[in-house]
């Protein structure tokens, strides 16, 4: 995972001469991320017994609430103009990222956690190549080698995460043959 949180960063260095306006947005930002993993690690291991649109309804709920303070906090004027761009807008984030996303990732999480995480760091990943197939924005050497790092460090944290399952599967067959040669 440091690979691919690696490749990360390399990919955002051309954007840090931008970076002085935005700290405090990139850092409020670095907490909602850092609160997602928090929730969906202690998701996982309490394991709630309740649908799982239910859940989604509370983070975004709880989620919006906390974020709303922050709205007023940076935004010098508040302005908004409800025309067809601002309803689709709203629309793609509240049914295509809020709902329908979170479920697939609350499933994926159901599955296995980390390697429901070990591919969340493909998201900026692809984020770059769909800004440059449909906005025609400039990819440089910098995000071609954070997108090699990041796929490299997915890569190696899966193929971690399987042999650390293989070797808990040989250990307790180990194991349960150490205690049959006990017991005879």
């Amino acid at each position: 995972m440091t690979i691919a949180a690696t490749g990360l960063f390399v990919a955002l260095i051309p954007y840090l001469d931008s970076l002085r306006n935005t700290l405090l947005g990139l850092l409020i930002l670095g907490t909602g991320i850092f609160s997602m993993g928090i929730g969906s690690v202690y998701f996982q291991k309490i394991q709630l017994d309740l649908p799982l649109v239910v859940i989604n309804t509370w983070q975004i709920i709880l989620g919006s609430l906390i974020a709303l303070p922050f709205v007023f906090l940076l935004e010098p004027v508040f302005y908004i103009q409800t025309d067809r761009y601002f309803l689709f807008g709203l629309f793609w984030q509240v049914v295509m990222i809020s709902i329908l996303a979170m479920l697939l990732w609350f499933y994926l999480l159901k599955i296995d956690a980390v390697k429901a995480n070990n591919f969340l760091f493909l998201t900026p990943i692809f984020g770059y190549a769909l800004s440059a197939a449909f906005f025609n924005e400039p990819l440089t050497l910098y995000h071609y080698l954070g997108a090699l790092l990041v796929v490299v460090g997915t890569i190696c944290s899966r193929s971690n995460s399987d042999k650390k399952k293989s070797y808990n599967k040989f250990t307790r067959i180990f194991d349960k043959r150490k205690e049959e040669n006990n017991r005879s």
